[in-house]
This record gives structure tokens, sequence and C-alpha cells, in this order.
């Protein structure tokens, strides 16, 4: 009895002691969220070597969980509390030798449950293999590239052991190629006579590290087809007139469908191409043709044109019908297409549209104007117009035939926005047609915005005008918002009068856009204008010479202005020299100095162009003159002026201020006659008269002169006679 009740008292102690943690257990929720942070280089669940895995848990406050790292770390890898706002986040170093392959996050609670699984994979390459083309023709030389990156930073990996397969599904095609290097192109012929078109060919790539046990591997795949060969044939038109040019445009490609191949199929290059035309009578093509070309292949893109002249007039007549033949043959494989054409007496027709707006709005009137070219003649055409909604089987809105080219076509109210595709036909009458499609836009408002100035600086204040043009908005409330260059909200606010001013930071962005909102009637319309933050670079050159000789060194002085918030780098090229001759570069950090430059010998004399530019802008174009033996005197100049007209402008003063002179003096002598001092002068001339008597006949011989000797001759007899003093 005293053992039951001691039994019984212990066991009732116990379970008031063990009472808390069974209520804690029966308390334990499960886990919330277990998160793998996606990697940095992938954004999935795949990791390089290297990265970190950081692991996000969500619960419970409080709740204590264990990690496990599973296929990486034996046993348990961390214990975790989610603290008080339930939620903790672990970190994972995944190391630079973890192999290839997918791993576990596994999560216990601490009764070691089972309460989250997270898989991940941890991949060291990233392998792209491709062909050039999608489909081949069998003899064809298929190439194929290769490239084995590694996934943290795109470099080549290091490839130890690959090799590629070329198969089809029943491995009646099967041919390996070992490689060595991380990226690379091969070339495969494939086999000739391949029949099996329905299979599926594949190029698959193995990439591994080393050969036995590789730790990096990556496989990579792709398809292609084997086809058969067709020809696509295109002319400009389907009628010319006689003299008229015929241009004929063959496209070879590998198609599933001979008899009607798609400009999408792929091209087949190198083809040999010829070209024949018939003359068809009563629908029959007549056995010689008139004209043949060969000799013709296929491009890159399987391509070839031939413009062909149809001038002969016995052989292209109006009102004949020909067919055109075009085969093309490569290796063992060929094959033809035809198509037809017509000699008649107007055979073009081309038609423009001309819209009276670029833009139109809710309700307004479109007039366009259906201009018509013709070849050959032709005056008389009847033109039809359709209006559809957007696109060419859109909601039909209008359709209307007429003799005159101009057509008016009132946009409906309830057409608020969106695009109206419009649609000319032109006929003449004579089986020539042509027609022309084209969109126009429309807006339920056109909002105009315009910023006073293209370009601003630090703290200047914008004046931003607009303009609501509608037959919808009588009178919107309208806003207006600043966006700087990263897209961010500067300023936003009501707008009133058809303007706003907008106050540039004094620490500007590179570049604003100013957009005006307008809303009325559960309508909303907006435009926008752009202006950006002045900055500029000016380049400028003085010479040491105006004028230089062949082989003559050159003394440059440069300097580099900046303006508004332009920065001048640290360090800049600048190139320059003579026009039509390899430039020089200097590179420098320098905004001003000297650049060294050398004429050529064999430079053509006169006025030659020397340009300059730096690589971060700033451009300046000179001319220069050059000339061999030139006097350098001639071209010599001070402050910007020859020193030869300074010369001629330094004469000619000269020269005036003598005529002036001498005016003056012979003014003054008309005014005052001969002075008495002047009269004074003179005597001593007149009383300085000789006289002698003549030897025959004694009469006096007067002598007006002091020059001796001289002979003098008497005025009454007539002798001469010699004085000697």
């Amino acid at each position: 009895m005293y053992n039951r009740r001691l039994i019984f008292a212990l066991a009732l102690s116990f379970s008031i002691i063990a009472m808390p943690y069974i209520i804690t257990y029966n308390a334990q929720a499960d886990l919330d969220e277990l998160i793998l942070v996606p990697g940095k280089y992938t954004g999935s669940n795949v990791y390089a070597p290297g990265e970190t895995l950081t692991i996000v848990l969500r619960g419970d406050p409080n709740e204590v969980y264990s990690i496990y790292i599973l296929g990486i770390i034996v046993g348990e890898w961390r214990s975790v509390n989610l603290g008080e706002d339930g939620e903790t986040t672990a970190a994972f170093p995944i190391d630079e030798v973890t192999p290839d392959r997918n791993y576990t996050v596994q999560v216990r609670d601490y009764t070691n449950l089972i309460v989250a699984n997270a898989t991940f994979w941890v991949q060291g390459y990233v392998a792209l293999i491709e062909t050039d083309r999608e489909a081949y023709l069998d003899g064809d030389t298929m190439n194929i590239f290769w490239t084995t990156n590694n996934l943290k930073d795109q470099s080549l990996a290091n490839i130890g052991a690959a090799f590629i397969r070329i198969r089809n599904e029943t491995n009646g095609l099967h041919h390996d190629i070992p490689i060595n290097t991380s990226a690379g192109k091969i070339s495969f012929t494939l086999p000739v006579l391949i029949t099996n078109y329905e299979e599926n060919y594949t190029v698959e790539g193995w990439f591994n590290d080393s050969f036995i046990p590789p730790r990096r591997t990556q496989y990579a795949k792709a398809q292609f087809h084997m086809k058969r060969l067709s020809v696509l044939v295109h002319l400009d038109k389907q009628q010319y007139t006689v003299g008229s040019l015929l241009t004929i445009e063959v496209k070879t490609v590998v198609t599933d469908n001979q008899s009607f191949p798609s400009v999408t199929d792929t091209s087949e290059p190198g083809c040999d191409v010829s070209i024949s035309i018939f003359r068809l009578l009563n629908n029959l093509r007549l056995p010689t043709p008139i004209e043949l070309i060969s000799g013709l292949a296929t491009d890159t893109h399987g391509q070839v044109s031939q413009i062909i002249s149809l001038d002969d007039p016995l052989n292209y007549t109006d009102g004949s019908e020909y067919e055109i033949e075009v085969n093309a043959q490569k290796g063992g494989r060929s094959w033809k297409e035809t198509t037809t054409f017509r000699i008649a007496e107007s055979s073009s027709l081309s038609v423009v549209l001309d819209f009276d707006k670029e833009l139109y709005a809710s309700g307004d009137s479109i007039l366009v104007n259906a201009s018509v070219f013709s070849i050959g003649g032709g005056t008389e055409f009847t033109y039809l117009f359709e209006v559809r909604d957007t696109r060419a089987n859109g909601t039909l809105f209008s359709r209307q035939t007429q003799t005159s080219g101009l057509f008016t076509f009132g946009i409906p109210d309830d057409f608020v926005e969106g695009w109206l595709w419009i649609k000319a036909t032109v006929d003449d009458g004579e089986g020539n047609t042509a027609s022309i499609e084209q969109q126009v836009k429309v807006v339920y408002a056109i909002i105009l915005v315009n910023v006073e100035k293209e370009t601003y600086v630090a703290s200047e204040e914008l004046d931003v005008s607009y303009e609501v043009i509608s037959t919808k908005m009588s009178a919107p409330d309208i806003y207006y918002y600043v966006e700087d260059n990263e897209g961010n909200r500067v300023d936003e606010g009501v707008a009133t009068a058809g303007i706003f001013t907008f106050t540039v930071p004094a620490t500007p962005s590179s570049s604003y856009v100013f957009t005006v909102i307008a809303s009325e009637g559960g309508r909303i319309v907006q435009g926008s204008d752009t202006a950006v933050l002045f900055s500029s670079y000016v380049l400028t050159l003085e010479f040491d010479k105006d004028i230089y000789s062949p082989g003559d060194p050159m003394m440059i002085t440069y300097n580099v202005f900046v303006f508004g918030d332009a920065n001048l780098p640290s360090t800049f090229i600048i190139n320059y020299g003579l026009a039509n001759v390899p430039l020089i570069s200097l590179q420098t950090s320098q905004a001003s100095g000297e650049l060294a430059y050398i004429i050529p010998d064999n430079i053509d004399e006169g006025e030659q162009l020397f340009t300059a530019y730096c690589d971060f802008g700033g451009v300046v174009n000179e001319v220069i003159v050059i000339k061999s033996g030139a006097n350098p005197l001639w071209y010599l100049k001070i402050g910007d002026i020859p020193i030869f007209t300074m010369l001629l402008f330094l004469l000619l003063i000269i020269c005036m201020f003598w005529i002036y002179r001498t005016g003056r003096r012979i003014t003054e002598l008309q005014k005052t006659g001969i002075t008495t001092a002047e009269k004074t002068r003179k005597l001593p001339l007149e009383t300085a008269v000789q006289t002698v008597d003549c030897v025959e006949c004694g009469s006096p011989i007067e002598i007006t002169t002091s020059r001796r000797p001289i002979e003098v001759m008497c005025p009454h007899c007539g002798e001469i006679q010699h004085l000697d003093r």
C-alpha cells in the first residue's frame, strides 16, 4: 500500500514538473517559409563555387531549428533561433572545390522532425554550342561553334576533357570529335544522299575540367535539320514596257516543302544559278529561250539578283507574255522554279499619300491626297480608299471609291486614341494597279510642351509653356511634374495660364523631362519636353607663322576651354594634322600647351586645312598657307595686321602730309605774294650779271652765269669768243 502511494506521488510530481514542456511541445508550430536567396550570377537556385548561399527561415518567434546541408556537410550544420520577429538568416559559403551537382538544404525542429527541404545546384561552368545554320542540304559543310565560360566572371573555363558528337535519332549518323579548348569552331561535312528528312539531328558537347573524376562538367546541345533544296523567285513587277528594266531576285533555301517554299526557310548559300526567258504563245512555251544567263551563284544569304533590259523589239513586243525559268543546283541536288511577266503599253503605277497632319486628335478630320505617277501614259485613275482600326483586318470605318485623289475622313468621337490604318488603291483601267498603306496616330488631345531653353545651368529658372489642343477638352485640369535623368521626380504641381516655372537645383541633373498632364471627363493625356545641362568644350589653335614651306616645322599653341558643367578629363588625347595626311596623337593632361608638327615634303602648295580634335569633344579647323621660297616678311603680321599693309598705310600718311604742306604753302603765296625778304635775297643774283666787250665790234655782251670756261656770241655781229674766267 505504501509503495502504491509512493508511486502515485512520484507520478503526480513528475506530471506537474513536465507540464510546461508538454504544453510547449504541443504548441510547436511548423516552419512557415524556407527561402534560398537567388544566386547573384544566375538569379536562380544555381550558385557558383565561391559564392555565399543565403538561407532565410520564417516562423513563430523564438523557435529553434537545425539546418543541414546534405551532400556537403555531414550532420547538423547550424542551429538557429528565429528570435522575437520570427525570422533569421544564415549564410553558407560554398567552397571553391565543391563539385557540380544538386544539394539539399534541410530544416529540422528540436524533435529532429524534417519540416522543410530546398534544393540548390552548384555549377562552375556555362557551356554553349551552336551551328551556323538551322538547316542544311546533304553534302553541306556545317560550322559548329562552342564556348565554355566560368559562371562567376564569364572568363574562359579550364577544359581538361571534352568532345563534340554529331548524331541523329537512330544513330545512323554518329560522329565524335575530341576537343581540348574552351572555345572554338570546327567544320563538319555532312554525308551525301541523306534521305531521312523527318529525323531530328543534334550536335552535343560535353565539357569537363579533367578526365576522371571531373569536378566541373557541363553539357550543351543544338539541333539542326536536313531539308530539300528549293528556289524563291521574285520580280519587281508583273508587267513591263518594251525597253524597261526587269529586276529578278532569286533566293535558294532548304525546306520541307519544295513546291511551296517560304521566305522564312533557311537560306542555302553557294548554289549555281541559271536564268532562262521563254516566250509564251497561247499559254505554251516556245522551245528556244530568248535570254539565257548562266554562271550566277548565291551569296551567304542564298541570294542573287539580275537586271535584264527588255530592249529587243524583235523578242519583246506589246501584249506578249513570257516565262522565266530559274534553275538552282548544288552537289547532286537541283530545283527549278518559274514565273511569268507581260509586256504592255503602260506598265507601272506608283502612289504616294500626303496627310495634312502628322498627329490627329479625336474628332479631327483627316485630309489625305493620293498622288499617282504612271510610266507609259494613262491619266484617268480610279481611287479606292479604306480606313480601318489599327491594322489591315481591323474594324472597317470607311470604304470609298472616287475619281479624285483627295480623300476626307472624320475621326469618330468615340475613337479616343490609337492608330488608324488607311489604304489607297489606284487603277488605271489598263490592267495596272498600285496600293499603299499607312498608319496615322490619333490621340484624345494633344499637349504641346516647350521649355524656353534647350540647355540650362545650375540655379537657373526655366519657363515651361504648354498648350492643349483638343475638340473634347474644354477646361481640363492641368498638372505637371519634372523628372531628372534617373527618373526621380524633383518637382510637381498644378499649372495654370499655360506656363509654369522650374528652378534648376544648385547641383543639377544632366537632364530634366518636363511632363504636362491634362485631365477631364475621365480622360488623361500628357505631353513632355526635355532640357539638358549646358556643357561644352572649345579647342583653339594659334600658329607660330602665317606661311610655311614644305618640310617646315610648326609649333602650334592649343587651349581647351570648358563651359558649363563639363569636366575636363584627367588625361585626354588631341589628334591633329593636315587634312588628307595621317594625324598625330598627343596624350596630355594639360588644358593648354604646344603641339609640334612637321609639314610633309611632298605636300601640295597653296591653302591647306589643318584640323585638331579632342577625344572627349572640341573640334577646330584652320586654313594655313604653304608656299616654297616665300618671303616671310610678306606674310609677317603685327596684331593680326600684315606688316606690308602697315607700311603701305604709313607711306600713304606721309604722302598725304606732304601734299597738305605743299598745298598750304601755295595758298599762302597766292594770298600774300613775294615778301620783301625774298626780294632782298634775289638782289645778289641781279647784281651778279657781267658784261664783256666783243673783240670784233666792241659791243657789250651780257654773261648771266658764273660757269667757266664758256663760249658766248655777240648779239650785234655774231662773233663767238671763248672766256676762261
